[in-house]
Order: C-alpha cells, then structure tokens, then sequence
C-alpha cells in the first residue's frame, strides 16, 4: 500500500515543480510558448523509450483524439496559471473526478448512487466558491472549469485506450500534439514568439523532464497494489503544495470563499474516488 502513496507522493511533487517553473516564467514568456517548449522536451525523451514500429493501428483515431483534447486543457491549464493564482488554477484541475462521474453517467451508462449525486453536487459548489465573487462570467474562471471537462474528456477516452497501447505511447502522442498545435496558436497569434535567455531555456528543459517523470510516477501509482481510491486521494495534495509555492511566487492571500471551495472540490474527489473503487 505504501508504494504507490510514495509515488502518486513523487508525482505530484513533480507536477507541482512543472507547474511552478510555467508560472515563473509566464511572466517573461507567452503561455503558448511555454507548452511548446514543455511538449517538445518531453516528447524528444520518451522517442528514445518507444519503438515505433510495434505501434498499433487499429485505435490510432482514439489516441489522437485523445492527444487533441489533451493538447487543448493543458494550453488552457498553462494560461490560467499565467493569469489567475496558482493555487486557484490547480484546484480547477483537481476538479476533474466530478465531471469523470457525469460524464461516465451520461455516456457510459455508470450508475449513480445518492452519495455519488451528493459528492457531485458538493464539488459543483466548490467550483461555484472559486469563481471570482465579482464576477460570475469572468473568462478565466470559465476557462479553467473547460479545462478540467477537457482533461476529464481526455482520461475518459485512456479506457479504449490503455489495452492497446503502451502508457509511453499514449503519453508521447499528446506531447507530440501539444507541441504541434501550441506551435500553430503562436503563428496565428502573429507568431508572439519570445527567444528565452539562457537562464529561461535551462529552467525550460527541468519543466519538461519534471513533466514527464510526473506523467510516469503518476502512471506507476495507478499500475501500483496500493487501492486507486487512496491514490487519487493523496494527489489532492498538490494542491497544498500550490498554495505555498503560489504564496512564494506573488499570489495574493487565498480568501475564505476560495479556501472553502478547495476544501468542497477535495471532499467531492476523494468522495467519488473511494464509492467509485468499492
């Protein structure tokens, strides 16, 4: 059991670092720019871990389906994290287990018991809290919960995935997509690339490999003995890791309303993951 708390443990240390460097650099380099570099760096690792020959066919539509959606939430994680708090941008993310639940629902037939509909509507007031009080629409707010559906989306389609392909595989599909269409947002953005110092592409090249050892560990944690119910629990934890790190980084204090709204969207998570695993 305690092998894969250690890992999801690792994991979101990683991510948290990942997550750390984008938002330290956002303030010199474009968002686009940033997933460009992060992809790129990630995907020319794994190319050294995979043999491309042995690669299926037969669900290649899936798999970039999948690197599509995927290449998409993390372009919106990387612009939430350049214009809203960390740990707020984090949260959002953490709110993907209450739209795996409707989505499982509404198009996998997934049953939903009186505590699972609880747990839902408990999250959905959490993500409600985070909004900014001032103003309900704010497109930030907005796009952060269209990036928790997106990476719900994306978690989703694994399951036609994960029988057919390896986890290096699925992984290195999105990188590769990710690098690719954040190229494109920037030439259609009237190419606002920003040529990084050295000091910016050295900090660029930790992002990618901290992103990748995520990736694996988080993989490894789920692959583990230990229950995927006390995994998923445990990951809630980078969100503590985000308010410090935020705090260290220029964040404004967390408010009461947000702090409540973090503590609803953690108990809706671990709610649903530990009814989903019984």
């Amino acid at each position: 059991m305690q092998n894969g708390l250690n890992l999801m443990l690792i994991a979101c240390i990683f991510s948290t670092i990942t997550s750390s460097i984008a938002k330290y650099l956002s303030t010199s380099l474009p968002s686009n720019e940033l997933v460009f570099l992060r992809s790129l760096v990630g995907f020319l690792i794994l190319c050294f871990f995979i043999n491309f020959k042995k690669i299926s066919t037969s669900k290649l539509h899936i798999l970039f389906l999948r690197a599509i959606i995927g290449a998409f939430a993390i372009l919106l994680y990387f612009y939430n994290i350049s214009m809203i708090g960390f740990a707020k941008a984090v949260t959002f993310t953490k709110s993907t287990p209450i739209f795996l639940a409707i989505i499982g629902f509404f198009f996998f037939k997934e049953r939903l018991k009186k505590i699972d509909i609880f747990a839902i509507l408990l999250g959905l007031s959490g993500v409600y809290l985070i909004f900014d009080p001032n103003e309900i629409l704010n497109l930030n707010d907005i796009l952060g919960v269209l990036n928790a559906i997106l990476i719900a989306i994306a978690y989703a389609l694994i399951k036609d995935l994960k029988d057919t392909y390896d986890f290096k595989v699925i992984i290195a599909s999105f990188l590769l997509v990710a690098t690719l269409i954040s190229f494109f947002v920037s030439f259609f953005d009237g190419f606002n690339f920003v040529m990084p110092t050295y000091k910016e592409l050295n900090l660029a090249l930790l992002m990618g490999i901290c992103g990748i050892l995520f990736q694996i560990f988080m993989t490894l944690a789920y692959l583990s003995k230990t229950k995927i119910a006390l995994v998923g629990a445990i990951s809630y934890i980078e969100i503590i890791f985000s308010c410090f790190l935020g705090s260290l980084l220029g964040d404004k204090m967390l408010s009461t309303r947000l702090i409540c709204g973090i503590i609803l969207i953690i108990t809706s998570g671990i709610i649903i993951s530990i009814k989903g695993n019984k």
